[in-house]
């Protein structure tokens, strides 16, 4: 087995004990929070907020664990001296990532005028462009597609209604 090959399976089994790690984590918080007293009811309540709350909390988590990872793994690994990361050599991660972030802006400005289905595909279309996919079809399809699912999931599925915007009835 070569030096790479083991430093890449190590690296794998410590995503994996990371991953494993974090769903029992949050698996005892979830336990934790819905635990019965005495009378049934559940010590906090669940209420509407409950979902947005744990998966704000998740993403919070989860990126801060990404960024320490990356973090690391270059502090490890620097960029050959004098050769361009391949990030640099495509346009550099932080354009894209200054892009991305005021796109999300953008989408949340736009949400109460344009509503969720036109301010998510605009900010899917975008978003695919800007991280480089160039496959015009695949872009349209998937900037229709996806808001149109969550809109559907949500008001069916969950009965939570999207903004719908000024420019529908």
């Amino acid at each position: 087995m070569s030096a790479i090959s083991a430093t890449g399976d190590r690296a794998r089994l410590m995503a994996v004990a990371i991953t494993c790690l974090l769903l029992a984590a949050g698996a005892v918080a979830l336990l934790v929070h819905l635990r019965l007293n005495p009378s049934g009811t559940p010590i906090f309540g669940v209420s509407a907020d409950t979902l947005p709350e744990a998966m704000a909390l998740s993403i919070a988590i989860l990126s801060g664990l990404l960024a320490l990872q990356t973090f690391l793994a270059l502090r490890r690994a620097p960029a050959a001296a004098g050769r361009p990361a391949a990030d640099d050599r495509n346009g550099g991660a932080a354009p894209r990532f200054a892009g991305l972030f005021a796109l999300c802006i953008a989408f949340i400005l736009a949400l109460p005028w344009a509503g969720f289905l036109l301010s998510g595909a605009v900010l899917v279309a975008a978003a695919a462009w800007l991280l480089g996919n160039r496959r015009h079809v695949t872009i349209v399809l998937v900037a229709i597609l996806a808001p149109l699912l969550l809109d559907q999931f949500f008001e069916h599925a969950m009965v939570i209604y999207l903004p719908a915007g000024r420019w529908l009835p």
